[in-house]
């Protein structure tokens, strides 16, 4: 790093005698910019060669036809979904859960919200963008009020009424939050919208303060791991505060696995637990999309919502076009 102008510009020289394999790229130079549409511009305009974050689904939306501009499509390593609260009555019954499942227009949402840019999960926990682990047998939960209705009868609820809440930052969620909420009116749920500032969202999460919570995971490409982090007994990330001793010992076994082989069948046979007892309601799978121009070759994104989508890996074999 050669020169810092804090919240304007870093910029990184190439190093000319490190070795063999050395980067194409002479020099990177990071600019900040204050939101998407200021990105785009500067894009458009030749001032810089890529985007260094996902675009919002309705601004790649807007420059797919552009010619100066290349799109590249990536599935994601984690997932969006709604979790609910296994500690507060009546979210502690299994049914109750189930209907929140059937109240939810997941199509709609990964049409409307998300302009197509997402997939289904099939409801469960280990996604198609990981096809070592992905159980083909699991289906998506069903939009159907009349189930939902019939499966609250049963729990002997009437008139359920919830709070969800969500970070009102996030544009995704912020976009599909009230359809969840719209949706659910049909099978007679009312929820109520709670949109945080971050800092209050993630103080009620480490709480686990709150009925449902809308949110998504960022990377989840190691299923025995992450799955005892996000739904073990007392797991670091297990908002939903699941606490079931069948699930512990598929997850434990999962991890002492030594292979993929071996851990994929108790980690399948978790992941329908936690369908079936919708310990998370996994909405779908968003696929990233990134922006660079049309005049550059060979530059390899590295996804995740985490860590954007580049790293020094990603720019060594970066040229332009020609």
């Amino acid at each position: 790093m050669t020169k810092v102008e804090r919240g304007q510009r870093y910029i990184m020289d190439r190093v000319d005698d490190f070795g063999p394999g050395q980067p194409t790229v002479k020099q990177v130079v990071f600019r900040v910019f204050p939101d998407v549409n200021t990105e785009v511009l500067a894009l458009r305009n030749g001032e810089i060669d890529m985007i260094g974050n996902v675009l919002p689904p309705a601004t790649a939306a807007e420059l797919k036809n552009d010619a100066q501009i290349k799109l590249q499509e990536i599935p994601s390593l984690g997932w969006a979904h709604l979790q609910y609260n296994t500690k507060r009555k009546p979210l502690d019954d299994v049914r109750v859960r189930q209907a929140l499942a059937h109240a939810v227009d997941y199509e709609a949402i990964r049409n409307i919200a998300l302009k197509g840019f997402a997939k289904s999960s099939n409801s469960s926990v280990l996604t198609p963008t990981l096809p070592d682990y992905a159980d083909p047998s699991s289906k998506e939960y069903a939009f159907d009020p009349e189930q939902s209705k019939k499966l609250l009868a049963e729990a002997g609820q009437t008139n359920l009424k919830l709070g969800m809440i969500y970070d009102q930052a996030d544009p995704n969620i912020a976009r599909w939050a009230p359809m969840v909420r719209d949706a659910a009116k049909k099978a007679g749920i009312t929820i109520e919208l709670q949109g945080l500032e971050r800092n209050t969202y993630l103080d009620k999460t480490t709480k686990r303060d709150f009925d449902i919570y809308a949110g998504s995971w960022a990377v989840m490409d190691n299923p025995p791991a992450n799955l005892g982090l996000a739904f073990k007994s007392g797991g670091f990330i297990n908002y939903a505060q699941v606490a079931d001793p069948k699930l512990d010992d598929l997850i434990d076994k999962a991890q002492r696995a030594l292979t993929v082989e071996e851990a994929r069948t108790p980690i399948q046979e978790a992941a329908r637990i936690i369908h079936d007892q919708v310990y998370d309601n996994v909405l779908y799978v968003e696929t990233f999309n990134i922006a660079y121009s049309a005049k550059w070759t060979g530059f390899k994104p590295m996804p995740s919502e985490l860590l954007s989508i580049l790293n020094p890996l990603s720019l060594a074999s970066a040229k332009p076009a020609g």
